[in-house]
């Protein structure tokens, strides 16, 4: 036998509705993630998120071991501003594991690859964080004419490697550096592919070295302050490094984070959000064609 529902319940089901619809509008309305993935050569995809229009797009390079997310308290405060573009390198999230060794060029070449087959066109804004900042130094050294600007955080510096090597051969350095981001960062980790990528350091810092000279183009760095001592590196082994990063360009800043370890990301996104937002001010004052909307 059918049986027919009360007018309770058709109401509730048409409360529920009208709900799903509410959040469903408001989910839109903020911009909710919506993942993607773009084809490059060989088949390869890369699994990225995007919001909003405009030049230079804002793209964002994650740390050693991290996926996109480590972004998205950054993300959020900067879609409006211009095409915003967060991913995740070959071999995390859902993007197709690399069999060649990631090193700076290799990873370079495959974020060159990326952008356009997903429509964007440069030059670019590069946001990047740790080892992404290596990658980032060597895109803007070997290729100069696709960079407007970029925002470094808490980024490597291209003797790490070679100091890191050069401590006891016996230590896990890569453990002791991934638990000194903090349990917390940590849950962002891929470890798998931070150890592919920890084994290329040495030469993706070698690349940087012999990469050419860093544009002339709007830079910030923002170095975090509170390492604390359970990394093999000194605090003040790291400020000196980060100055250098500064010098790299005329028009660069340096910007502390006084409340942050590694991940300012997490600690004070809006130091983050402050100076994309400059350095896009000046990268569009820069030259027309760098703030031209997209079509």
């Amino acid at each position: 036998m059918i049986t027919t529902g009360t007018k309770s319940d058709t109401r509730r089901a048409v409360v529920a509705a009208a709900a799903l619809a509410v959040v469903a509008s408001m989910l839109a309305a903020c911009g909710a993630d919506v993942l993607h993935r773009a084809s490059i050569s060989d088949g390869r995809k890369v699994e990225y998120s995007r919001y909003g229009r405009g030049r230079p797009a804002i793209v964002f390079l994650s740390g050693l071991g991290n996926t996109m997310d480590t972004w998205k308290s950054v993300y959020w405060n900067v879609r409006g501003m211009s095409t915003v573009v967060i991913y995740n390198r070959l071999g995390y999230g859902r993007s197709t594991k690399s069999r060649e060794p990631r090193t700076a060029e290799r990873i370079v070449a495959e974020l060159r690859e990326f952008l356009p087959a997903a429509g964007y066109e440069p030059p670019y804004l590069l946001v990047a964080h740790s080892a992404g900042g290596l990658y980032a130094l060597y895109y803007a050294k070997a290729h100069p004419e696709e960079i407007a600007g970029m925002v470094l955080v808490d980024a490597s510096h291209w003797e790490q490697a070679e100091f890191l090597k050069n401590q006891d051969p016996k230590k896990d350095f890569l453990t002791s550096v991934l638990s000194a981001v903090g349990s917390v960062a940590m849950l962002f980790v891929d470890t798998g592919m931070a150890k592919e990528e920890f084994a290329a350091l040495e030469e993706s810092s070698r690349q940087v070295v012999e990469a050419g000279p860093f544009p002339d183009v709007p830079l910030v760095v923002i170095s975090g302050t509170k390492h604390g001592s359970t990394g093999p590196i000194s605090e003040e082994r790291w400020q000196a490094w980060q100055q250098e990063l500064v010098a790299l360009s005329p028009q660069g800043k340096l910007v502390l984070a006084t409340k942050s370890g590694h991940f300012v990301q997490n600690k004070e996104p809006g130091l983050i959000v402050q100076a994309i937002k400059d350095v896009y001010a000046e990268a569009a004052a820069s030259g027309p064609s760098k703030s031209k909307e997209e079509k």
